[in-house]
Order: structure tokens, then sequence, then C-alpha cells
């Protein structure tokens, strides 16, 4: 499995913001990621999502909580290019049918990286 980790990091707000981890891997095998978020606040790994990349589009998908009950969640890359990507979270509550925003960005590279 190759690996790749990075910090994630938004500045305080009005709720607080976060700060905390996420850890991908990728299993050649069977062509699949997993990603797990750790987040600063409560120090604990949150359950892994599963999923691929293709066609220019990333989805991955494992169980959360959302409105204090268990529900699939979505992680969903979209509109790839080398220094920019549309990010989106997303819950379901009705199986995976339809798909609910919570959070949506569009995120650019402003320097070198690692």
């Amino acid at each position: 499995m190759a690996a790749r980790s990075w910090n994630r990091s938004w500045p305080p707000n009005a709720s607080g913001g976060f700060e905390g981890l996420t850890l991908f891997l990728y299993d050649p095998q069977s062509h699949q990621w997993s990603q797990t978020y750790a987040d600063r606040g409560d120090g604990t790994f949150d359950p892994s999502m599963i999923g691929e990349f293709k066609d220019g589009r990333g989805e991955l998908i494992g169980q959360g909580r959302y409105g204090g009950k268990a529900v699939p969640m979505r992680d969903a890359w979209s509109d790839i290019t080398a220094d920019a990507h549309h990010f989106e979270v997303a819950y379901s509550d009705d199986g995976g049918r339809h798909w609910q925003p919570t959070f949506i960005a569009a995120l650019r590279r402003t320097g070198p990286g690692l």
C-alpha cells in the first residue's frame, strides 16, 4: 500500500474551527483508497471512508454521524487540476440514494507545498 498524509488546519471562526490529520492509503490490488481523519479536538479517529478516483472524480463512502444519528457519509473531489479542486462532504438519510451537502469548498494551492 502506498500512503500519503497531511495536516488540515482551518483558522478559528465563530464555531472555533477545527484542526486534524487526514491519512489516505491506497490499495493497488483493489484500486481503492481509504481515508481516515483524526480530530485534534477529541483525539479520536473517525471511521475510515473507502472509494476510488476515476474519470476526474473521487468518491469515498463511509459511516458517520449527522444530527445525532449514524448515516452514510460521502467525500467527493471533482474539477481536479494540478493546483485546485472542488471538495464536498455530504450525508444521506435514505441509504445513499440522495446526498445532502454539509461542507463545500473550492480549494487552490497557494504555495509550493512540501
